[in-house]
Parts: structure tokens; C-alpha cells; sequence
């Protein structure tokens, strides 16, 4: 088979097969669309490779704040964070369990949510947001404060 035809193939797999979460993860534009801000602090939680909040930090003033369940996932994202220069300036990474955000309450301007969101996260994101901040949950859902 040709280079083309795989690489056809190939594509038009990826197409077929990449879950509605995984897309919505790889398209910052809809998510400052829909979040409506493009400065302020922006949570986004399940993104574990750090693709979404790297191109939030390349275009938008957000300060990303990225939490993580797996010490292993932390430790990969804040190599990649780090050797794009986003690192504690734009990008904050920390462990946490995804129903427990630690930031305060009424803080964060817009949360991102990357995967099927249970009731206990839903309830977390609208704690930590401020009046007339917006949650992303899942490609679909989006809850304002």
C-alpha cells in the first residue's frame, strides 16, 4: 500500500474513532468562545497530556491552573509544561482527586472539564467559580454561576 493510502487510511481512522472528549480537548477556540473570557484564572481538569491548557496559555492572557489524579501524570505534564516556558508563570499543576479543587471559593473565572463528569465534580466546579463564571463539561455542558 502507498504512503498516501495509509496515511489516508490513517486519518480517516482517527477521525472515525477519536471519542467526543478526546476531540474536545485538542479545540481551544470553542472553549474561549463558549467560557467567554480570555484573561483570568481557568481551570481545566483531565487534560493529561496538557494539550488544551498549552494552547489556552498560547492564545488567551488565562492563567491555567491543571489538576491531576496521578502523581505520574503530574510529573509528565510539568515536563511538558516547563519545556514550552509556561511552567509557574502561566500553568500551575498540581495532584489532587478531581472531586476536591484546591483552589478557594468564588476563584476561578471559567472550568474546563475533559471527561464524563460525575455530580461530586459538577458541584466542585460551580464552588470554585465566581458569579457569572461559566463551567465546560464535557463537549456539550456548560453551567454559569
Amino acid at each position: 500500500m502507498s504512503k498516501i493510502k495509509s496515511g489516508l487510511l490513517m486519518t480517516i481512522a482517527s477521525i472515525l474513532f477519536c471519542s467526543p472528549l478526546t476531540c474536545f480537548a485538542q479545540s481551544y477556540k470553542p472553549i474561549l468562545e463558549k467560557i467567554g473570557v480570555n484573561r483570568g484564572i481557568c481551570v481545566v481538569l483531565g487534560d493529561k497530556r496538557c494539550k488544551l491548557a498549552l494552547e489556552l496559555a498560547q492564545n488567551s492572557e488565562l492563567l491555567i491552573y491543571v489538576q491531576l489524579r496521578s502523581a505520574n501524570d503530574v510529573e509528565k505534564v510539568c515536563s511538558i509544561v516547563d519545556k514550552a516556558g509556561f511552567y509557574g508563570t502561566r500553568i500551575f499543576v498540581e495532584k489532587g482527586p478531581l472531586t476536591r479543587i484546591h483552589l478557594a471559593d468564588n476563584s476561578a473565572d471559567a472550568v474546563v472539564v475533559l471527561f464524563k463528569v460525575p455530580k461530586e465534580v459538577e458541584k466542585e466546579a460551580l464552588r470554585v467559580l465566581h458569579p457569572e463564571g461559566k463551567a465546560i463539561m464535557g463537549p456539550n455542558k456548560v453551567l454559569v454561576k
